[in-house]
This record gives structure tokens, sequence and C-alpha cells, in this order.
């Protein structure tokens, strides 16, 4: 299909199913898709349009929520997209089947488990917590995901409301450890690998970025990062103590230790 012609199906689309657009270019929001959730963003992408609704309830996320994207997904193939759930912390295994057929990834923060989880479990209770940020679940579904950490203003990486640390949230996402000690969901843990991965090459790959970026390659940019210790076999304790040494974008030194 025409490109211009795609991008007005979408917008039509939308318009038909109550999507409004702001006044930032290609963009839409629309609100009260259910109770508790959050304004749904959609963005056209280059031939269609992608779909990222954040800060959902879990009624939302299991019911709701999919329908919508399901009900998108008839008019044209969501997968093509790359549309995604940002958090997407509460779940279920019938709204994980339902990503997996529609292509649906995931913007996960795993710090929202270490400083949130003790709080939420005392409300919730076990049970309703099986499926709070479950990685290893996703994963299972062979569901793509990238870790963030919703983090805004550069307080501070370690104990700012939400750390903006990668060594911590990979850390979380191994061990499946909250702030009071205790492990949640550890049927839920990702390997070092797939958490590095997490923050790397499938980060990458939700951007359409996979091609120049996500991993050290010839062709690349040349962005990385010499860390003090071995990420892969440290103690696990230590993944989140890991430190920086050096700092390249796109070959050149942006920090040092010592400044040299």
């Amino acid at each position: 299909m025409d490109p211009a012609k795609s991008r007005q199906k979408g917008r039509e689309f939308l318009h038909r199913n109550g999507f409004e657009r702001t006044d930032r270019q290609s963009l839409f929001l629309k609100t009260g898709c259910c109770t508790g959730c959050s304004p749904c963003v959609v963005v056209q992408g280059k031939d269609f349009f992608g779909i990222g609704p954040q800060r959902v309830t879990g009624r939302c996320q299991g019911h709701a929520l999919p329908g919508a994207f399901e009900k998108l997904n008839a008019e044209r193939p969501l997968a093509p997209t790359r549309s995604l759930l940002i958090h997407a912390s509460f779940q279920s295994p019938q709204a994980i089947a339902r990503m997996k057929r529609m292509g649906i990834l995931a913007d996960v923060q795993p710090v929202w488990l270490y400083f949130d989880g003790p709080a939420i479990e005392r409300v919730f209770g076990p049970s309703d917590m099986r499926y709070f940020i479950p990685l290893r679940s996703y994963r299972n579904a062979a569901i793509v995901l990238a870790g963030g950490s919703d983090h805004m203003i550069g307080f501070d990486k370690n104990n700012a409301t939400n750390p903006y640390n990668p060594f911590l949230s990979m850390w979380i996402a191994v061990a499946r450890r909250m702030s009071n000690g205790q492990v949640l969901g550890p049927g839920e843990r990702l390997s070092r690998e797939e958490a590095l991965r997490m923050y790397s090459s499938w980060a990458a790959y939700m951007q359409f970025n996979e091609t120049n970026r996500g991993s050290i390659e010839p062709g690349k940019l040349a962005d990385l990062v010499e860390i003090d210790r071995d990420y892969l076999t440290c103690p696990e304790d230590q993944i989140k103590d890991i430190q920086p040494l050096l700092t390249m974008l796109n070959g050149q030194i942006a920090y040092s230790v010592g400044g040299q």
C-alpha cells in the first residue's frame, strides 16, 4: 500500500474508534478505554501505526486492552509495527497468550519490583502478585522485552524513586529480590544473558534500530561501556554494584574514570 494512503487509513480508523489527534505530529490519544486506564498512545509508523498504552491496570491489561489491540489487529496486523505495552506490570497467562498471537512487545521496569513490590504485595496478597512483572512468562511466550526505569530527571541512578542504573535493574530481573530482602516470583527470573539483551539488543529491536545499535559488531555504532567486573560470571549479588570505567558513543569517549 502507498505510504500516504496507509497513514490516511490509520487516521480514519483511529478517528472512527474515538482517538483524537493531539498538537504533536502523528500522535493520538484515547482515554477511558476502561476504568483506571491512562491514555493509550498511538503513534503512526512508516507504514501504519504502532500502539504504546501505558500505566494501565491489571483489569485493562488482562481484558479491555488486549481486546482493543485485537480490534486494531483485525484491520491490519500489528506485529510489523512492533507495538508494545508500556510498563506491562500485572498480567495473566491469557493476556500474555493474546500478546504472543499478535506479536505485541513489552517495555518493562524491573525496579518497580524492587521498591514497590513489598507494599503492593501487602495490599494485593501473594496470589495476585503471581504475574507481577512476569519476565520469564513473557520470554517463554517469545515476547521481546525492553528494560527501562521510568526515570525522568536524572536525580540519582540508585536511590531515586525510579532508579535508572541498568545494572541494578538487570540484577532485579535475575534475582527477583525486593528491597525488603524477599524474593518475589522466583519462577519469573531471567538469565543474565536475557537481562542484558533486555537493555541492549532487544531494546534496539523495539526501536527499529537493530541494524545500527544494540550489539558490538562491524557496521554498527561504537556505543559501548567498559565495566569493572565480568557481568556474566561475577557473584549474583555483585551485578547491581557494577560500575562503568569508560563509555563510548559512536566511537568517541564520552566518560572515563578520572576523566582521562
